[in-house]
């Protein structure tokens, strides 16, 4: 049996942000951003503009975006 050499990444809790049923989860590398489902600009909006739009907070389990710790999210 071959053995695979790139299992998949662990998945870790992590923040997502919803206004009304649209999801953004956090950007892989670009600290407080969020991205949506789609494709263009208005599909990233910064922390401070969810905030501003009274963004619910979540969370769920993803491959691990190191700026997110940083983060002091209380539910």
């Amino acid at each position: 049996m071959k053995q695979d050499l790139n299992p998949p990444m662990e998945r870790v809790v992590q923040p997502l942000l919803c206004i009304g049923k649209v999801p953004y989860l956090p950007h892989y590398t670009k600290k407080h951003h969020w991205v949506s489902p789609g494709k263009g600009p208005q599909t990233v909006k910064t922390t401070t503009e969810l905030m501003a739009l009274n963004a619910k907070l979540d969370m769920t389990p993803l491959w691990p975006r190191h700026w997110t710790r940083l983060l002091n999210l209380v539910q």
